[in-house]
């Protein structure tokens, strides 16, 4: 009787276990794809403020205190464009993570509801295997 219940217990253990799996493979995935952006966001701001202060440190006089002056509006003016495209970016990728989840997260029940009536059934199954 063991060996009868032992393939379809990993059956149905199977059946409950991978989407659980799948899920939590899903969500590492998706914490790497953060971390990455964050990366380079990092990155990318830090290059920006080095390069603020190596402008600053060119700065002699009174004409190359307006020149830098003149490039650090610039320069803010494409941090903010640069801004406003992360945030897009950042939003994207939010709802990407938040979509996967939700129907990775929806085949969880199905697969416990799909183990429950497979354990259901295999009583049935072998009672009414004995009366034939």
């Amino acid at each position: 009787m063991r060996e009868e219940t032992g393939p379809n217990l990993h059956v149905q253990l199977e059946r409950v276990l991978l989407p659980v799996q799948q899920l939590s493979s899903l969500l590492l995935n998706n914490v790497e794809r953060v971390t990455d952006f964050q990366l380079e966001l990092m990155q990318r701001y830090t290059h920006f403020a080095i390069e603020q202060w190596r402008d600053a440190l060119e700065v002699h006089d009174a004409r190359s205190f307006r020149d830098y002056l003149d490039k650090r509006s610039r320069s803010l003016q494409e941090l903010s464009r640069t801004f406003s495209d992360d945030f897009r970016r950042l939003l994207g990728l939010s709802q990407e993570i938040a979509e996967q989840t939700r129907r990775a997260a929806e085949r969880i029940p199905e697969g416990a509801v799909a183990a429950a009536q497979a354990a259901a059934a295999e009583p049935a199954q072998r009672s009414s295997g004995r009366r034939a």
